[in-house]
């Protein structure tokens, strides 16, 4: 027998010995189960996948399900809706803000020529005496000896005086302002005892800043001591 050559030692010493080999066989086998595992679990996640659908079909008989894309939309399109008319309420608040301020400014450029005419007679009348007004320029309180009462608190005879006075003050008011209009009284203190008639004629005869006073009322007696050009009704008759 030949001795074994160089490349048959070599081969001979590379080749696998019995137990390594047995490990290398059950390492192989142990990757084929793996592998066989893995295929099993894909298929079953394929066959629930399947029936996940077919329920899902099955459930959407009504079209719910479908319909979820178009309510998301919806919703999308609602929020935009929102946003736009939250924009809208601040436009509107800003809005507001600035229209309250021009109706401030106009009831400061109203209200301080009346009130500079008004409180001499408010003076006079009731001494020490302030008038303030609510919204649509309407008369609120009555101050006066350091207590305040609500107009419609007050008698008919002093409501009926503080009316007159007040516009008599804006008469005069836009007669400072140079657009005069002329005074229309119509049946006026009905109330007022012969003191408050006295003053309140005076007032009226003091008035010469109202180009036009008009006094219409059925007592000629009470009203005599002012001067006045007096009209009477006669009965029309045609020409």
């Amino acid at each position: 027998v030949a001795p074994p050559t160089a490349a048959v030692a070599t081969a001979t010493a590379a080749a696998l010995d019995d137990q390594a080999y047995r490990d290398l066989v059950a390492v192989a086998a142990k990757i084929r189960d793996q592998e066989a595992s893995r295929r099993k679990r894909v298929g079953e996640l394929a066959l629930k996948s399947a029936q996940l659908v077919g329920e899902q079909k099955g459930a959407d008989e009504d079209g719910r399900a479908t319909t979820c894309d178009l309510w998301a939309g919806a919703v999308t399109r609602a929020q935009a809706e929102v946003e736009r008319l939250l924009a809208d309420v601040r436009a509107l608040q800003m809005l507001d803000g600035v229209l309250s301020d021009i109706e401030a400014a106009s009831r400061r450029n109203v209200f301080e020529p009346l009130l500079r005419r008004l409180t001499p007679h408010l003076i006079d009348f009731f001494g020490d005496a302030k008038l303030s007004f609510k919204d649509q320029f309407a008369v609120d309180t009555l101050e006066r000896n350091g207590t305040r009462e609500p107009v419609a608190a007050l008698s008919e005879g002093t409501r009926e005086q503080i009316s007159v006075l007040v516009r008599l003050s804006y008469a005069e008011a836009l007669a400072d302002l140079g657009q005069p209009v002329p005074l229309v009284l119509d049946d006026p203190l009905v109330y007022s005892d012969d003191d408050r008639m006295r003053d309140i004629l005076d007032v009226l005869r003091r008035a010469t800043s109202v180009p036009q006073i008009l006094v219409l009322t059925c007592r000629a007696t009470a009203f005599a001591p002012l001067p006045a050009n007096h009209l009477t009704m006669t009965p029309w008759q045609a020409g």
